[in-house]
């Protein structure tokens, strides 16, 4: 490679692939990520079924439905 080549960067070796520790590193953070995520999703399923059933109840009230 010549330094005094403005296009020396075309000619530059790519740089080596990740070894297999950054790819370990990678999936540890990928899964807990993950398991971040799905805890958040599962914290909030009791407000969200709270959420749906007083709303269910209050218009079964509103239009004065009665089933049963």
């Amino acid at each position: 490679m010549d330094e005094n080549d403005p296009l020396w960067y075309d000619y530059a070796e790519p740089d080596e692939a990740p070894g297999l520790w950054l790819h370990a590193l990678a999936g540890v953070f990928w899964v807990l990520a993950s398991l971040i995520a799905v805890a958040k999703h599962v914290y909030g399923v009791p407000d969200r079924v709270w959420q749906w059933s007083t709303g269910w109840i209050a218009r079964r009230i509103a239009t004065g439905i009665r089933r049963f």
